[in-house]
C-alpha cells in the first residue's frame, strides 16, 4: 500500500481537514497525518522518523505539505528522494514568522507555548540550497493567498527540473481547491484515475499549470511569456 505523509501549517496539528479529505478520496492509499513540535529540530526528527519508518514498510511513500509543512516536506522530500507536494509552501519561514515570536496558542490543540528567536533561527538549518535539484515536485497554489505572495512562489519555481506548478484563481492561505486539485495529487503520486474518488462530474481547470513540460514544448513563445501557461488535465482525469 502507498503512504501519503501530510505535514500541517504551523500552529496547527494532525488530523487536518486535507488529510481527511485525502483518505476519503483516494482508495488504496494510506493517508497519515502526525502532529508535530512547533520546535523546528524536534520537528524535523519525528518526521525523518516516521518517513523512515514507513520507507521500511512500503514500496511508496510520498510527502504533502501546507505552509510550513510545506516547507518541511520540501527538506524532507529532497533528502529521501521521494515525490513532494507543496500546498501554499512557505518558502522564507523566518521572515514570516518573525512576528509569532512569542507567546501562541495552538488554534486546533489549545495548548499554549512559547516560539522563541531560538526556534526561529533553527528554521535556517531546513532550508533548501536551490543549486541543488529538486526530486518531483507538484506545487499548489491559490492565487489569493492572503498570508504568502503565490506570484513569487510560482516564479521561484518556474525553471526547476522535475517540479509542476498548478495555480489555482482566488482561494486563500488555507487552500480552497483541494477537491480541484485531487487529479494533480493523485496523478503525481501514482493514483490511476480508476483508484481516486472524483469530487466533480466534470473537471474543473486551474488558472495556469506552468510545468517544465509545457515550458519546454513551448519553447518557442518564451519571448513572449514570463511562464508557459497550459491547461492540460491530468491524466486519466475526466
Amino acid at each position: 500500500m502507498a503512504t501519503l505523509l501530510v505535514f500541517h501549517g504551523f500552529n496547527s496539528a494532525g488530523g487536518t481537514d486535507k488529510a481527511a479529505f485525502l483518505r476519503n478520496h483516494l482508495t488504496g492509499v494510506e493517508v497519515l497525518s502526525p502532529t508535530y513540535s512547533h520546535d523546528p529540530d524536534r520537528a524535523v526528527a519525528d518526521l525523518q522518523n516516521r518517513i523512515e519508518e514507513h520507507t521500511s514498510r512500503y514500496r511508496s511513500v510520498a510527502l504533502l505539505g501546507t505552509s510550513l509543512g510545506a516547507y518541511y516536506a520540501r527538506y524532507l522530500g529532497r533528502r529521501h528522494g521521494l515525490p513532494t507536494i507543496l500546498i501554499n509552501p512557505s518558502l522564507d519561514p523566518i521572515s514570516t514568522l518573525r512576528p509569532a515570536v512569542g507567546r501562541n496558542r495552538n488554534f486546533k490543540t489549545g495548548e499554549c507555548y512559547w516560539f522563541s528567536e531560538s526556534h526561529l533561527a533553527a528554521l535556517g538549518r531546513y532550508s533548501c540550497d536551490e543549486r541543488h535539484a529538486d526530486p518531483p515536485t507538484l506545487v499548489l497554489l491559490d492565487m489569493a493567498d492572503e498570508l504568502l505572495n503565490p506570484a513569487d512562489t510560482a516564479r521561484r519555481f518556474q525553471n526547476r527540473s522535475n517540479v509542476r506548478v498548478v495555480c489555482f484563481e482566488g482561494g486563500n492561505h488555507r487552500f480552497a481547491h483541494i477537491g480541484e486539485a485531487l487529479p494533480y495529487i493523485a496523478e503525481h503520486i501514482g493514483v490511476a484515475s480508476h483508484q481516486y474518488v472524483a469530487v466533480h462530474s466534470s473537471y474543473a481547470e486551474p488558472l495556469r499549470d506552468w510545468s517544465t513540460e509545457a515550458r519546454a514544448e513551448h519553447a518557442g513563445d518564451e519571448r513572449n511569456h514570463e511562464m508557459e501557461c497550459t491547461k492540460a488535465k491530468p491524466n486519466g482525469a475526466r
